[in-house]
């Protein structure tokens, strides 16, 4: 986990290796232990114990101050090129640690603050918000994303062309084309 207490360490990386990075937003305090690691980073005594989202995904109540005040601690790296952007987490949605909207929230405010950050995340088999108006708002804001649609898997289609299995709508179109890796042929996925 690259949280704030690894910036020094990837400047160093950066300066000796040429090594560029990306935090990992969620686990932003993830090294931090106490509340003078808190203070060193310009960041309040309590930031330990202060989040992004609530446990049912929702975004927390001052998520907003508390991620422009993350990415002004980011800002000197990414100005000096320590770090190109933020890796916003794994599985985030998937998981239900963040509700399409949440994720439509940050990745929008993100792009806000900083429109060169580069955003990466990783959501496993299939983008769960795919077809959602948030869909649509983290597929602006996002630069990189570990899902690749098109590569799915024939069990992994269900999850991506499944209508309403859990909470997953349809994809835009209605259908997509897909290559089997099983099979090598065309696949063509049918909302149900």
């Amino acid at each position: 986990m690259w949280g704030l207490n690894a910036l020094p360490t990837m400047a160093h990386a950066h300066t000796r290796y040429g090594y560029v990075g990306l935090p990992d937003l969620t686990h932003w305090a993830s090294d931090l232990t106490n509340s003078s690691d808190c203070l060193s980073f310009g960041m309040p005594a309590n930031c330990t114990k202060m989040r992004l989202t609530e446990h049912d995904g929702s975004l927390a109540p001052g998520w907003e101050a508390l991620l422009e005040g993350i990415v002004r601690v980011y800002q000197p790296y990414f100005d000096n090129g320590t770090i190109i952007g933020v890796f916003i987490g794994d599985e985030l949605v998937a998981t239900k640690s963040f509700t399409c909207d949440t994720m439509a929230a940050i990745t929008t405010r993100l792009k806000e603050l900083n429109p060169k950050m580069i955003l990466y995340s990783n959501e496993g088999g299939c983008w769960p918000c795919l077809g959602t108006p948030a869909g649509d708002k983290i597929m602006t804001a996002m630069d990189v994303s570990a899902t690749a649609p098109c590569r799915l898997s024939p069990r992994s289609q269900s999850c991506y062309c499944a209508s309403g299995s859990a909470g997953i709508g349809t994809a835009p179109t209605g259908r997509r084309r897909r290559r089997s890796p099983a099979r090598g042929r065309s696949r063509t996925c049918t909302p149900t």
